[in-house]
């Protein structure tokens, strides 16, 4: 496999064969931490998310009002930037998911806007504003993009974004994340009824960058099932 083409995950996978169901994966920093980003996630990216590739999973009737905003004129909205922050919310944990090995928010790397008014700018209201159009303080809309320099964070010896890294994880079929120990293996296997070792098997499961996560992780009752249509 060509690593500079294909970026992707590789989990160890337990199984029971008897009942053909997966009983945890188990995973180093990466995929955790893919994990974790979805709880930095806006409302409304998730819904977008699943909104626009299949199979598309319904939250309540937030996929109505999604879908109703989206296809209301532009004209009732107080501005157009108004209507792209219900759209496109920017996270707000944006550049440590640019770190990510893999990042399924396909929305636009953040941007500053603020008004073209030097006396704003310096003196009164110095706010910026991720979206173009958006209307400062003073009145006057924000269209002019500022370049700001993004320093490269400290390295703090490992290679972790949100749990440190080279650090060993064992996730559940519930999506419990735990720490990766033989007392926790032999929890779960309790927990499951399983008491012959014989009927487990220890396999590799390989996630690209294509892998709908955000439908068969987050909304699946067993997130798990979806691991025995991965690739090996």
């Amino acid at each position: 496999m060509d690593e500079e083409h294909v970026k992707g995950i590789f989990l160890k996978v337990l199984i029971d064969t008897v009942n053909n169901r997966v009983i945890f994966a188990e995973s180093d920093e990466d995929f955790v931490d893919v994990l974790l980003s979805f709880l930095t996630m806006p409302m409304g990216t998730i819904i977008r998310l699943i909104h626009n590739k299949p199979p598309v999973v319904r939250i309540g009737c937030l996929n109505n009002l999604y879908k109703s905003i989206e296809n209301l004129d532009v004209h009732r909205f107080r501005t157009e930037a108004c209507k792209t922050m219900l759209l496109y919310p920017r996270n707000a944990a944006a550049a440590q998911c640019k770190r990510l090995k893999l990042n399924i928010d396909d929305g636009e790397p953040l941007k500053y806007f603020i008004c073209n008014r030097p006396d704003c700018i310096l003196l009164e209201y110095r706010v910026l504003s991720h979206y173009k159009g958006a209307i400062c303080g003073c009145g006057v809309d924000m269209d002019y993009e500022m370049g700001l320099c993004e320093k490269e964070p400290k390295r703090r010896g490992d290679r972790g974004v949100f749990v440190k890294g080279l650090t060993r994880l064992i996730i559940s079929d519930k999506l419990e994340v735990m720490p990766a120990s033989t007392e926790t293996s032999l929890y779960l296997l309790s927990k499951l009824g399983i008491m012959d070792g014989n009927t487990i098997e220890e396999c590799n499961r390989y996630i690209s960058e294509d892998e709908k996560l955000y439908g068969s992780i987050i909304w699946n009752p067993s997130w798990a099932q979806m691991l025995s249509t991965w690739k090996l």
